[in-house]
């Protein structure tokens, strides 16, 4: 069969794992955008050329992985945005689970130290009396 997008499954394994990969240096690039930011003076056009750099740098490379078959190019990006998503799916449930745990933190503190106001002000209106 030559259709422009058939793969066989034999050969699916290298662009879905070349794309596992390349979802995974894509984070990772991100994540280094991130940490180099609070130290660039232009920060906007430091993150567009980041962007712009993460997008083609994963182009190019499924288009080396890919060959002159789209379907195997379209697999490895794929690929790359399905683990983009699962990774994502992990940090984003541990910061919200981090949030949360720092909210109520908060919130403890807040009532202890309410209660806290509450005891003393009440000591003082005792002892005035």
């Amino acid at each position: 069969m030559n259709h422009l997008l058939y793969i066989p499954v034999s050969e699916m394994w290298g662009p879905v794992l070349a794309g596992a990969v390349l979802g995974l240096i894509y984070l990772y690039l991100l994540w280094q955008t991130i940490q180099i930011l609070p130290r660039v003076k232009h920060r906007g056009a430091f993150l567009f050329a980041s962007a712009v750099l993460r997008l083609f740098l994963l182009i190019f490379a499924a288009l080396l992985v890919a060959g002159d078959h789209a379907g195997k190019f379209l697999l490895t990006i794929l690929a790359a945005l399905v683990m983009r998503r699962i990774v994502l799916s992990f940090v984003k449930k541990d910061t919200v689970n981090q949030a949360e745990f720092a909210q109520k933190s908060t919130k403890n503190k807040l009532n202890k130290k309410m209660k806290n106001k509450k005891l003393s002000s009440n000591k003082k209106g005792k002892n005035s009396v």
